[in-house]
């Protein structure tokens, strides 16, 4: 192969694999949450590098009086190997009664891994909340001690209450959402595979030039 076609072929890679790695605005991003008891936003770069530290901010406002056994944000990215992987987790909420309009946030630095595939990092939001529920019964006159005495009287050297009884009970429920945060702008495949040629290229014309160099 001639000398002069090794360079046009050396540019043609290095154009093709600038493409393939090339820089976009990381300008911050909001993705929402709807959950039952919960709106969480969380905020993120719209693109990150691997080993790029992210921070990435939640922020949930509750919808209702509920008591959270815990509210957290995961993220994940995708693996070599194909899967999602956890990288960080934090919790919003935990064992907590809240109110109406409550709003609890957090901020964190997230580090990408290196090992990472051209992806979305991914955020899932669980949510863990407790419902109590109450049953009342009513009995005219009892022996023992009640809950609540609402009056007494005496009667024949014995006390006689009227007694209400307090069932309480309750249940947990988890719910869960999942979306995409930030792009990762890993090397892919096909840039490794062109990168490999392009620099077995640039060997090749380094020792053409050489032989094909003269002396003045």
């Amino acid at each position: 192969m001639k000398s002069g076609s090794i360079v046009m072929l050396i540019f043609a890679l290095l154009l093709s694999s600038s493409v393939g790695i090339s820089s976009v605005s990381a300008s911050p991003d909001v993705r929402h949450f709807s959950l039952s008891s919960f709106d969480v936003d969380v905020d993120y770069p719209s693109t990150v590098k691997p080993a790029d530290g992210v921070t990435i901010t939640a922020t949930a406002t509750s919808k209702s009086s509920v008591y959270v056994l815990e509210l957290m944000v995961e993220i994940l990215v995708p693996s070599t190997g194909g899967d999602m992987r956890s990288i960080y987790s934090m919790s919003l909420v935990k064992d907590t009664s809240t109110s109406y309009g409550s709003t609890y946030s957090k901020s964190a630095v997230v580090t990408v891994p290196n090992e990472v595939l051209r992806s979305f990092m991914m955020a899932t939001v669980v949510q863990n909340v407790r419902t109590y529920s109450y049953s009342y019964s009513y009995y005219p006159y009892s022996y023992y001690y009640p809950y609540y005495r609402s009056w007494y009287n005496y009667s024949n050297g014995r006390y006689w209450w009227p007694t209400y009884y307090v069932t309480r009970s309750y249940s947990d429920s988890i719910e869960n959402g999942l979306a995409p945060l930030s792009y990762i702008l890993a090397t892919t495949p096909e840039y490794t595979q062109l990168k490999g040629e392009c620099d077995k290229l640039r060997t090749n014309y380094a020792l053409l030039s050489e032989e094909n160099s003269t002396d003045c």
